[in-house]
């Protein structure tokens, strides 16, 4: 079940990009639980109706909903690459402390269970979006860095291991989303600053160019 690895690094953690997972969630429970249900929003909020025996099924379906926006986010910062591994980027090393924002990455190799560190970031990042293009590459921006949330973007290439300066989204924040379009766009919204922001915009990789649409409504 490949496609459920960033789910499972969700719960389970990763303790070198600051995220201990969540608690009680072991590496047993979570790939029990995930080889029925697949992915977080498939997982009964009440442990009583799930169709899988893990122990203390109720208090983990409580913890994660407890959790449910960290685990969501940390798996938007997990990026399954086409051959099956997983980039897991940027991050913050100590809890929320924004000092420690940091640029390293790591891939994830789901048959041998092994971390290899790869090329790092151009800017410490945390908060960020990430998203695989079309080529396999994988685009990052947003976040925040030292307090300040950013505008700035790089692209990923698994095969080099290095990252190169993409165009820069058209407005600063954390916690943007970013979707995949069907003609190979990438749909970018949100996120905030000093608050909530409800811009929109299109980035279209074969011109590494942002393409602004109108404001979502509030």
């Amino acid at each position: 079940w490949p496609e459920s690895i960033p789910d499972y690094l969700a719960l389970v953690g990763d303790s070198a990009d600051g995220f201990p997972g969540l608690a009680g969630w072991g590496a047993k429970s979570t790939a029990t639980v995930l080889a029925h249900y697949r992915h977080l929003e498939d997982i009964p909020a009440d442990g009583r109706e799930w169709e899988v025996r893990v122990g203390r099924p109720t208090a983990l379906a409580t913890i994660l909903q407890d959790e449910w926006e960290r685990a969501l986010l940390f798996r938007h910062l997990a990026t399954l690459l086409p051959d099956g591994r997983v980039l897991v980027v940027g991050g913050v090393y100590s809890g929320y402390d924004p000092s420690t924002v940091i640029a390293t990455a790591e891939i994830f190799d789901p048959n041998t269970d092994t971390w290899t560190p790869t090329g790092s970031l151009a800017t410490p990042r945390a908060n960020h979006f990430a998203v695989l293009l079309p080529n396999g590459r994988v685009l990052v921006g947003g976040g925040y860095t030292d307090g300040s949330a950013l505008s700035s973007a790089e692209i990923y290439n698994p095969t080099t291991g290095k990252w190169s300066p993409a165009a820069s989204v058209p407005w600063r924040g954390q916690q943007m989303t970013s979707t995949l379009l069907r003609d190979g766009t990438v749909l970018v919204t949100g996120g905030y600053d000093s608050s909530d922001t409800h811009e929109a915009a299109i980035y279209t990789p074969t011109t590494n160019t942002w393409t602004s649409m109108p404001p979502m409504d509030a």
